[in-house]
């Protein structure tokens, strides 16, 4: 969830496995999306309180699936048809999660548009309390999740089917310790990654 260092832990992961010889394209933008800043923008000229009341919560995740969609098709389908990684900050289940959060009920089509995306090999959740994710944001003045909206995020990952098959990892550690198990476990799944890092 936001807070829990996913932009963080990717690149980071990303340059470790360039510094290993290993051919790597990492796909992790900062956040807000355009698309997200656009909606806020046009909330705050109509005067509504939240960017989802612009299209509504279904309207609102099924545009930012296609446009999802279309960043993976430009930036990690191409990649993938080279030798190396990909390392992505986000999967098509946090745009699941993030939908229920908020109490989207279109979950069928959203799987229908982001199904078309690339299955990730290695899924790492950092796990992280709703709590600690929230103070992290507004520490660093990024924080424009409620708590309310953090916990129900966290409960709707937990409650995904996909969700049984990643691999968790505990987020609130420090960013080097985080980062020492994210590596592990990448390493655990790839024997050219156990090799390279000896």
């Amino acid at each position: 969830m936001d807070g829990a260092g996913k932009t963080t832990q990717a690149r980071g992961l990303g340059r470790w496995l360039a510094g290993l010889g290993l051919v790597t394209t990492v796909l992790a933008p900062d956040g807000p999306s355009a698309a997200r800043r656009a909606l806020g923008a046009m909330a705050r000229q109509a005067g509504l309180a939240d960017h989802l009341d612009v299209l509504g919560p279904d309207g609102t995740h099924l545009v930012t699936a296609f446009l999802r969609y279309r960043d993976w098709d430009e930036h990690v389908v191409p990649a993938l048809a080279r030798p190396g990684f990909v390392v992505t900050d986000r999967c098509a289940v946090c745009h699941y999660a993030a939908a229920a959060a908020v109490g989207a009920t279109n979950e069928p089509v959203l799987r229908q548009v982001l199904g078309l995306m690339p299955v990730p090999d290695l899924v790492i959740y950092l796990d992280l309390a709703p709590q600690q994710a929230y103070a992290r944001l507004h520490e660093r003045g990024v924080g424009t999740e409620e708590l309310a909206f953090l916990a129900a995020n966290d409960a709707a990952y937990r409650a995904a089917p996909e969700f049984a098959g990643f691999v968790v990892l505990d987020g609130g550690a420090g960013v080097d310790e985080v980062a020492a198990s994210v590596r592990a476990a990448v390493a655990a799944r790839w024997p050219v990654v156990r090799a390279a890092a000896g």
